[in-house]
């Protein structure tokens, strides 16, 4: 329920905003979105898809047996080791978008590299968003999940309406990655209503300083090093992993 629901609501943002592009824009820059969303979506879907088929049994054991605090402590692992294990790759592309953009689709579609840059941070908090679907559809409220999506829904489109002209994919990319993190807002205010779960906001300032501090060492590691891409892309992130993770585990 909660993946096919969350399938169905990307889905409908998705067409309400070609909708919008191609009354405001042209159909060049639909063609470069429709190439740059699903692109960008990849690691949330693989991953939000693999774990809710494990989440949502687990989730409705614990809700069921009032087991409220380990259901609470396992949600918290779940944010941090999905975070900590995306945030570097979603920085990693977003750094390397040009390269993997012009790699991957041409050079005609490097007038996409912003939005793919804005979406990829968009999908980096629609992951744990996904998680919580699964957890609320546990704990036998699916509704809850159908209504946030509605509302995420509605208020992507009237920030397309608003962005779009202006902006154009880039103003349609701020709508969705806006819609995303009201996702991730809403489902978790849902689910510490339920189960009393608190934010960890020392992880979360971790993650921060940490992913901060990787995008800044590969940044500049792309101005020292003056070699293949694929071997700058190897070396920065390594060296920008190894920072990363000892801000991570101190």
């Amino acid at each position: 329920i909660p993946a096919f629901a969350t399938a169905v609501g990307s889905k409908i943002m998705m067409y309400i905003e070609t909708l919008f592009l191609t009354y405001y824009r042209t159909l060049t820059e639909v063609g470069v979105y429709n190439a740059m969303l699903p692109s960008s979506s990849i690691i949330a879907h693989l991953v939000g898809g693999a774990l809710s088929t494990l989440i949502l049994p687990m989730s409705a054991e614990l809700w069921h047996k009032n087991e409220t605090k380990k259901l609470a402590a396992g949600i918290s692992l779940l944010y941090k080791y999905v975070s900590v294990i995306t945030l570097p790759l979603v920085l990693a592309l977003v750094l390397f978008s040009p390269f993997f953009i012009r790699f991957f689709f041409g050079a005609e579609y490097l007038s996409g590299v912003l939005s793919f840059q804005i979406l990829l941070v968009g999908m980096f908090l629609f992951t744990p968003a996904s998680i919580n679907h699964s957890v609320l559809a546990g704990m036998g409220k699916p509704f809850l999940v159908t209504k946030i999506i509605i509302i995420s829904a509605i208020v992507n489109a009237g920030l397309n309406f608003l962005l779009i002209p202006i902006y154009g994919i880039n103003g349609a990319a701020i709508s969705t990655s806006i819609s995303y993190l009201l996702a991730l807002i809403l489902s978790t205010r849902q689910i510490s209503q339920q189960i009393g779960m608190e934010v960890n906001l020392k992880m979360w300032a971790k993650l921060v300083c940490g992913g901060t501090v990787f995008a800044v060492v590969v940044y500049l590691m792309q101005f020292f090093l003056q070699l293949n891409v694929w071997l700058e892309l190897i070396i920065s992130t390594t060296i920008g992993l190894v920072f990363y993770a000892a801000i991570i585990l101190w």
